[in-house]
């Protein structure tokens, strides 16, 4: 990890549907760049919030 790129997106396998079309589907994405650095840290304070 560094302060470049983010990845965002879901892992739902235990709710998700095991057949048809939509079985395992899922979606992800992938952020960089210079300004990525700001919303990483913003992602990390309303982390910090729901902890407290």
């Amino acid at each position: 990890m560094d302060n470049r790129v983010l990845c965002v997106g879901s892992f739902n396998w235990l709710s998700a549907h095991l057949d048809g079309q939509y079985a395992r589907h899922e979606t992800s994405y992938v952020y960089r760049g210079e300004q990525v650095e700001s919303e990483i840290e913003l992602i990390r304070k309303g982390l910090n919030l729901r902890g407290k």
